[in-house]
């Protein structure tokens, strides 16, 4: 007897359409009262469709639901497209549209995989009803609403190409040139300060529902500072004046031990403390530095030195990029 083949459009038409109208009765009875739960998943809105991570996020997200619902939970799957994908932003610029044109485009193609997957995303989802884009001001509008907040409140600093991070609202508004592109350039954009806050946000963390190894990873996140600023006298030698800089240490006995300073590269510091015989080298460290031609460990001596608060010591200051401008405002001892 000869195999038949496996007609397999027929035949997974025939039960997924057999599955989706059994979830629908299974579902009837819930759905007149409150939903109890639910899953917001950003689907992908990339023109080149979804990839294996984002099948899998679908996927781990049905799991997940379908458990809730043996639980007596009515847990349902939400939808936000992506609409500030790199690609779809090429393909509007590249069309001359605007990325919600795409939206219903994306839409057909989404549920035409989620059928396929017999996902139970939710039925009464429809553009406008249950379905969001990134792109849609009635959506972004919460992002814009927040981002003003935390401005106001003065908890977000915004970091400009090479420059380091500054308080918002207390950032220079005179014009200025642009700084040379260096190796460590950090790109123009926003950090949120949760300094002021991090000890409320660690302690939180345990009062959420979420895995153990998750919450031991947001703790580790949170970027709780606990140490003290000390003021160091920076000079060089023969210079009857110095100037005096914070910096902050987690571990002040290391001052016992002090043997030297460092410096982030273009620290406004560098020109002030650098003796003239050494000025022909930290000039020739700091260009090949921007031009990414130094390692990260690398240094440069500047002649200058740093007063250890303790003794009184004369200690050498070196140029390193082991010292960051956003820590410790580029200074590490």
């Amino acid at each position: 007897m000869a195999i038949q083949p496996y007609e397999i459009t027929s035949i997974e038409e025939k039960w997924q359409k057999a599955w989706s109208e059994a979830i629908e009765q299974s579902d009837a009875p819930q759905m007149s009262g409150d939903l109890s739960g639910s899953l917001v998943l950003q689907w992908p809105f990339a023109p080149g469709g979804p990839t294996w991570t984002d099948l899998r996020c679908m996927a781990l997200a049905d799991v997940y639901s379908r458990f809730q619902r043996l639980k007596g939970q009515d847990v349902r799957i939400g939808r936000v497209l992506d609409g500030f994908h790199e690609g779809v932003l090429g393909k509007a610029i590249e069309e001359g549209k605007l990325p919600n044109e795409f939206l219903s485009e994306d839409l057909g193609r989404l549920e035409s995989i989620e059928r396929a997957l017999a996902i139970q995303a939710d039925p009464h989802s429809s553009p406008g009803a249950g379905v969001a884009s990134t792109s849609d001001p009635a959506y972004y509008r919460f992002t814009q609403w927040l981002f003003l907040e935390l401005l106001n409140s003065r908890h977000l600093r915004s970091v400009s190409e090479g420059e380091q991070p500054a308080v918002a609202g207390e950032a220079d508004t005179e014009e200025e040139e642009a700084p040379e592109a260096s190796a460590e350039a950090e790109l123009p954009q926003w950090f949120l300060d949760i300094i002021p806050f991090a000890e409320k946000l660690f302690a939180d963390v345990d009062k959420s529902k979420w895995p153990a190894n998750l919450r031991k990873e947001q703790k580790a996140l949170i970027g709780r500072r606990r140490g003290i600023e000390i003021e160091l006298a920076f000079s060089q030698p023969f210079r009857n004046e110095c100037r005096h800089l914070g910096v902050f240490t987690s571990r002040l006995e290391a001052l016992y031990g002090l043997t030297f300073v460092l410096v982030a590269p273009g620290h406004e510091i560098i020109d002030f403390i650098t003796d003239p015989d050494y000025v022909e080298d930290v000039q020739a460290y700091q260009k090949r530095y921007k031009n990414g031609d130094e390692s990260l460990d690398s240094g440069v001596r500047t002649g200058g030195f740093a007063l250890n608060p303790i003794n009184l010591e004369k200690v050498p200051v070196l140029i390193s990029p082991l010292a960051l401008n956003a820590y410790s405002d580029g200074v590490v001892i």
